[in-house]
């Protein structure tokens, strides 16, 4: 009996589009977590550098500098080297959330939809809202001194913790949808005809 127009590739395309989901959403959630990381340890490895370097060259030309000014300058480096992943990962970001979201839609998931649009909203709120602020902020304060703290410093510091809090929803979000994605995929599988239970 011939099937209709649609009856046997659908379910392969479904499949096709799942795979091409769970391969961008595994990049997205991967490149979030791997920034972070990065951003941290450009700040960490400073003082390890000045501590433990065995490179004598560096010393030499770190003891040249006033008591301080290495690490404020190390600072300074990597901070505008934070500054730049997060804008455009950010950017990056909302290009793969945008094609995911498309591809949720089209594949008539409405929790997978919602799922990959609160991903978005968070893209949305950190990229149009607080990495500007926490940019702008920052570099207002490079080279400012700590001792006393400046009075803009507990506000960016709170800027970072929603900035953290808010990527922090944005992956349990991806988690869910990637459950989502490999959820009906095992379904299909244990009622896919001609397959007995073993």
């Amino acid at each position: 009996m011939a099937l209709s127009p649609g009856e046997e590739s659908d379910p392969v395309n479904k499949l096709a589009w799942r795979t091409v989901m769970s391969f961008l959403l595994g990049g997205w959630l991967i490149g979030t977590i791997l920034i972070g990381i990065v951003a941290a340890e450009n700040f960490w490895i400073i003082d390890r550098l000045l501590a433990t370097s065995l490179n004598p060259a560096f010393h030499k030309d770190i003891g040249q500098l006033p008591v301080g000014e290495a690490r404020a300058m190390l600072r300074y480096l990597a901070s505008e080297q934070n500054r730049f992943y997060f804008v455009w990962w950010g950017w990056a970001e909302a290009v793969l959330g945008l094609v995911l979201l498309v591809m949720a839609i089209r594949l008539k998931s409405g929790r997978m939809a919602l799922g990959v649009a609160l991903m978005l909203a968070t893209v949305a709120a950190m990229q149009l809202y607080l990495t500007p602020h926490i940019v702008e902020l920052g570099r207002a304060l490079d080279f400012v001194p700590r001792e006393p703290p400046p009075a803009s410093l507990r506000t960016f510091g709170l800027l970072h913790a929603a900035y953290s809090l808010i990527d922090l929803l944005k992956l349990l979000a991806g988690f869910w949808v990637a459950y989502l994605l490999v959820r009906p995929a095992e379904d299909a599988v244990v009622s896919s005809p001609g397959k007995g239970r073993a």
